[in-house]
């Protein structure tokens, strides 16, 4: 009886235990997840800050020496073209004036007294009268004198290109003409009016334009200006402009007509559409990074700008500029795919019969959840990713 009773005990515990990994094996989970690899694109986004330009500027340049008696503009404002913007009292132009005036009428009666002199030369020249070696001298003065007359005609031409004068009027006179060569070079250049070249906004002098300037850069009443020096630029503000210094690290991922996008403290909500119109091939000698990296300039355009932008934002605003580098199509891991063994980075693939099967790889950037793969793996190999 007993022995019975300890046989049935011994059969029901069999089963439990039985049941009991029976139940055990069917709760199992997998630890892993098998993925299908595929190269992607990734875009990397850089940042740079700058300062609001506008989308083109032209500079107006003196024509002459003078010094200046108005300023009919003012710094930050709307300019016509057409519009006067300063006018000039120039003692050296009446000076070269004077000048150039009388040597073109002495150079001009000089040429026409040796044309007709010549002339008569040439008559008895042929008649025989007089010899070879004389015509030729008498040649040799005439187209010396042609020569000089006519670059004093240039001279004369290219002076009164600066004083709005006629040139006719001046190049029929003669000598004898006393009263209106008197006239003439009696003349004083006083009130010169400069005028716009184009429409636009009159900018103030850059950082660059005050170094190379005398004064503050500004154009001031009484100011002594030269011929060719700045007097202002005026600004296209249909759109915008923005210079970047890029690192010698990431300027070969720049180039032209990569898009841009700008935004600024000063016009939250607002964002700009720009493109890279330049980069420049040299580093510039001024601009230092960290380190000792060369500093490379990068020009941005923005060209569409609506209204109601344009009253928001001005000329001399910061802003940042994000510039997004494509890159070639990778492949990229979750990072506890990979690991290391014995010095090595590995993957874990399921080859074609599903069984396991290490791969040395070779890696490249890190995001903050992937890696890339640039060697080892091909698209469609299956990886094994732990949990």
């Amino acid at each position: 009886m007993f022995n019975l009773l300890m046989r049935g005990l011994l059969a029901v515990l069999l089963g439990c235990l039985l049941l009991g990994c029976h139940k055990q094996s069917g709760t199992q989970t997998t630890n892993y997840t098998v993925i299908t690899v595929q190269p992607k694109v990734t875009v990397t986004a850089l940042h740079f800050s700058g300062t609001l330009g506008p989308l083109d500027a032209q500079s107006v340049l003196s024509p002459l020496d003078g010094r200046v008696s108005e300023v009919l503009f003012s710094y930050g404002q709307p300019i016509e073209k057409g519009q006067a913007l300063i006018t000039l009292d120039s003692a050296k132009l009446s000076e070269d004036y004077r000048k150039t005036v009388s040597e073109f009428l002495e150079k001009k009666q000089a040429y026409e007294i040796s044309l007709a002199s010549f002339q008569g030369t040439e008559a008895l020249y042929k008649a025989g009268v007089i010899s070879k070696e004389e015509y030729s001298t008498a040649a040799s003065h005439q187209r010396s004198d042609t020569l000089a007359f006519y670059q004093s005609k240039y001279e004369l031409e290219k002076l009164l290109v600066q004083t709005s004068l006629p040139v006719a009027a001046i190049e029929q006179l003669n000598l004898a003409d006393m009263k209106k060569v008197n006239e003439i070079l009696n003349r004083q250049f006083k009130n010169i009016k400069i005028f716009a070249p184009s429409s636009g906004v009159a900018l103030f002098p850059t950082p660059e334009q005050k170094k190379e300037a005398t004064t503050s850069g500004r154009i001031t009443v009484g100011d002594e200006i030269k011929a060719g020096q700045l007097i202002l630029s005026i600004g296209d503000l249909s759109g915008f402009s923005m210079k970047i210094n890029v690192s010698e690290i990431s300027i070969n991922l720049i180039k032209p007509n990569l898009p841009a996008k700008i935004t600024g403290d000063a016009f939250p909500g607002i964002l700009l559409s720009g493109y890279v119109s330049a980069v420049a091939a040299q580093a510039n000698p001024q601009e230092g990074g960290e380190g000792g990296l060369g500093m490379f300039e990068v020009r941005i355009k923005i060209p569409n700008v609506t209204d109601a932008q344009r009253r928001i934002i001005h000329v001399g605003m910061s802003a940042q500029a994000e510039l997004d580098i494509p890159e070639p199509p990778q492949i990229y891991l979750p990072i506890k795919a990979v690991y290391q063994k014995n010095g090595q980075r590995m993957v874990t693939i399921l080859n074609k019969s599903g069984q396991r099967q290490e791969v040395p790889v070779v890696t490249g950037k890190t995001t903050l959840t992937e890696v890339a793969i640039i060697q080892g793996i091909s698209p469609g190999d299956r990886v094994v990713v732990p949990h």
